[in-house]
């Protein structure tokens, strides 16, 4: 009877120590699911979106912080990346049409955390052929949901930014679902396919 006590009361101790949540990545601009991404070197297949995390908090040392890093790098980099998109760069940067928090993000396809005409000849090379990829920018980026609202929403490249979870934040979110937001380089209007492939 002892043992079995025992055994009741670590079951209980452990399910409450212990942390699950989903991590999920969605298209910025439609809300999509973004398909075959990899979560935290979870490598999904190309129907799934999701991934399931789950953390025995007593068993990690103190302080220690939690991060979902995200990648899709099989697609095509012109996914979404047209010249419409460069009229989108020009009239942005002449202040005629300003485009949404994430279309700048997308933009800054030489990762200089700015948004200028020198993205705008990036993204040129790109679609004329010179560039294969971008040299700089992964094929999608994505930013957790709990970075949001950004601290300034004139210009999203304004911090401070963080990426990781303390251990009580993560507690906090025991069984919730974290979003990372995708945006595809380069594609400033979202209308890239969230769920194509391309293994070049």
């Amino acid at each position: 009877l002892l043992l079995l006590t025992a055994s009741l009361l670590l079951n209980v101790a452990l399910a409450q120590d212990t942390v699950h949540v989903t991590v999920c990545t969605k298209f910025w601009k439609t809300n999509a699911p973004i398909t075959g991404t990899n979560i935290n070197g979870t490598g999904l297949d190309s129907s799934k979106s999701c991934a399931d995390f789950e953390y025995i908090l007593s068993l990690l040392p103190p302080g220690q912080t939690f991060s979902f890093p995200a990648s899709k790098e099989q697609d095509d980099p012109l996914n979404g990346v047209t010249s419409l998109d460069l009229v989108k760069y020009g009239t942005h940067i002449l202040g005629i049409q300003p485009l949404p928090n994430f279309g700048i993000l997308a933009g800054d396809v030489n990762r200089s955390n700015s948004f200028t005409t020198f993205d705008y000849v990036e993204t040129a090379k790109l679609i004329l052929g010179i560039y294969a990829e971008f040299p700089n920018a992964p094929v999608w980026r994505f930013t957790p949901d709990f970075q949001l609202p950004f601290p300034n929403p004139s210009n999203p490249f304004v911090g401070p930014f963080s990426y990781e979870l303390s251990m009580t934040e993560l507690q906090a979110l025991n069984g919730d679902t974290i979003t990372l937001i995708g945006m595809k380089s380069g594609d400033v209007d979202g209308d890239a396919n969230p769920t194509s492939t391309f293994l070049g």
